[in-house]
């Protein structure tokens, strides 16, 4: 987030960084993990699901409405998750 934040210099992205910062520093606060990639886990009716994000962002857009845009994609970081979602 400190990252888009130097990008776009704009100020809710500065405000959203300083708040995870805040979650960082609590001694509840889990471990940073030391893999390629960070997960989001989320516990769902006794299941832990792991996703991982990709992000892109159109930035030579002929459309000056879509100049910027980010696009989020989360995907299944595990077999046991990807079992839940094909369940589904």
């Amino acid at each position: 987030m400190s990252h888009r934040a130097e990008r776009t210099h704009d100020q809710r992205h500065y405000d959203l960084a300083a708040e995870i910062v805040g979650y960082l520093d609590r001694p509840d606060a889990a471990a940073p993990f030391a893999g390629p990639v960070i997960t989001l886990e989320i516990d769902v009716n006794g299941s832990s699901l792991r996703f991982f994000s990709t992000l892109s962002t159109l930035s030579t857009a002929t459309d000056a409405a879509l100049e910027g845009l980010h696009l989020e994609t989360f995907l299944p970081a595990d077999d046991e998750t990807r079992r839940l979602f094909d369940q589904r």
